[in-house]
């Protein structure tokens, strides 16, 4: 009844206002008093010039209000609401901004992740025809693999395709993702072609949307594949650049020791029959780090008729390199966060000069390890749950010739560890949901664990927040 009073005396103090004001303030009363509210532990906010940025990291929600909102809103359980309208409230409470005082907040985190690993629209998958590839990367980490030169066969495409067919009828996909990966996915033009008809076919029975993406290194682009995967809703071609053309063609080079980065570059100029999207995945590291500023310059200028968006990578190191003292990830990538962070956010700083968009918040996870039926098919059919675990059995979730998935599939995606983020209260977890576990299984040789990126979205989400909207 004191929060009561304290508010009545409020409308009185004010009541030679307008009745329009007094209703909003006699319905915030009764908001109040019958569902108290709180700031929800789950929004990172920045001071801007003219006010605040505030975010929801569960329901991804961004939006800048001014000093008087923000006062109200970070003392919502016990300030009269002024600023704050109806409607306000309303969205307030519907994007996570502010929860009911009688709420455990880490059940909806919890809900709100299950439901999105869990239930996905989406039926993401990766499939890789072989591993074989044209380019010698110094730090691919396929490198060394004794079945690098296995190629998916007739027989395992068909096996393949009754997989898919399977997931789609078990859990009623409308709308299903093919990313084609390797190895080189366009040295296998032939197999592509012929899985993806069949595919179509499946996806049409059963009125699944197909849309396919390609993770390429652009040196065999041509418009001819291109042409073929338009006709089946190609959206995305991902190409990995490391520097201009000298420090590319060192990091990247062909098998036979030829240079990569001009083919490339024209490639995608001459891409022009391309609907969809380029994303151009840029490396870096110690080794690189000087070239990048130039890199970024270049691609700012290129004559690219296509939508495109640069993304920064740093360099980890790899389950063929960590063993060795000397390899190229263990000798030139980051050793301390804080590097990594500086480079970020110097790297993405320059991008916003340069006109190129960056992202508008910092994000590594969930992972596709957590989530039902996201997974990668091997040349062997084999079935695993992380691009990065692709030949490493002990990983390996299952074969697309059998009906259900193995243990290890359900000890990845029952009872994930981020749970123990939630129970720490960590308002990051969901953008993260534990980090990397293919990281963890590097540092301490357990698949299951959290690799805690807390300092990456300590520093970047406040970054982020204010190169894109402190204007």
């Amino acid at each position: 009844m004191k929060k009561f009073f304290t508010l009545a005396i409020v409308i009185i103090k004010d009541i030679h206002n307008n009745w329009e004001r007094i209703f909003n303030l006699l319905f915030n009363i009764l908001i109040l008093n019958c569902y108290l509210m709180k700031v929800s532990n789950y929004v990172v906010s920045k001071k801007i010039k003219d006010g605040y940025i505030l975010f929801s990291t569960i329901s991804k929600t961004i939006i800048k209000v001014n000093e008087e909102f923000y006062k109200e809103w970070i003392n919502i359980k016990n300030s009269p609401l002024r600023e704050i309208t109806n409607e306000n409230l309303k969205f307030l409470k519907e994007n996570y901004f502010v929860i009911e005082d009688n709420v455990v907040e880490e059940d909806i985190i919890d809900y709100v992740m299950n439901k999105d690993r869990l239930d996905q629209v989406i039926f993401s998958s990766y499939i890789a025809f072989s591993t074989l590839c044209n380019f010698s990367c110094v730090y691919c980490y396929e490198e060394g693999q004794t079945e690098r030169k296995h190629v998916m066969d007739i027989e395992t495409i068909n096996e393949t395709l009754k997989w898919y067919e399977s997931r789609i009828i078990e859990n009623n996909y409308k709308e299903m993702r093919i990313t084609l990966f390797g190895g080189e996915p366009l040295i296998h033009k032939e197999l592509i072609k012929i899985f993806i008809e069949g595919i179509h076919v499946i996806a049409k029975k059963y009125d699944c949307v197909l849309s396919l993406a390609i993770v390429t290194n652009g040196y065999l682009l041509d418009n001819d594949i291109i042409d073929f995967l338009n006709k089946y809703n190609l959206v995305e071609i991902q190409i990995t650049l490391d520097g201009l053309e000298e420090k590319h063609d060192q990091r990247r080079p062909l098998r036979n020791g030829g240079r990569t980065f001009h083919k490339i570059i024209e490639n995608v100029i001459n891409a022009k029959k391309f609907n969809g999207r380029f994303l151009f995945r840029v490396s870096f590291d110690r080794n690189n780090s000087n070239d990048v500023k130039e890199l970024l310059n270049y691609i700012s200028k290129l004559k690219i008729s296509n939508e495109y968006q640069v993304y920064l990578a740093p360099i980890h190191n790899t389950t063929s390199q960590e063993c060795m003292h000397c390899s190229f990830c263990n000798t030139n990538g980051y050793d301390e966060a804080t590097d990594i962070i500086k480079q970020y956010k110097e790297l993405y700083s320059y991008m916003k000069y340069l006109g190129l968009s960056i992202p508008k918040y910092y994000t590594n996870g969930p992972c596709m390890v957590v989530s039902n039926d996201t997974v990668l098919i091997d040349p062997y059919g084999d079935i695993y749950k992380c691009v990065e675990m692709i030949s490493l059995k002990e990983t390996c979730v299952g074969n697309v010739k059998d009906k259900n998935y193995n243990q290890t599939y359900y000890s990845f995606v029952g009872l994930p560890s981020y749970y123990k983020c939630i129970k720490n209260k960590c308002k990051y977890v969901c953008l993260c949901g534990g980090g990397c576990l293919m990281a963890n299984y590097l540092k301490c040789k357990k698949i299951k664990g959290i690799n805690c990126e807390y300092e990456y979205f300590k520093e970047l989400i406040p970054f982020f927040l204010e190169e894109n909207y402190d204007e």
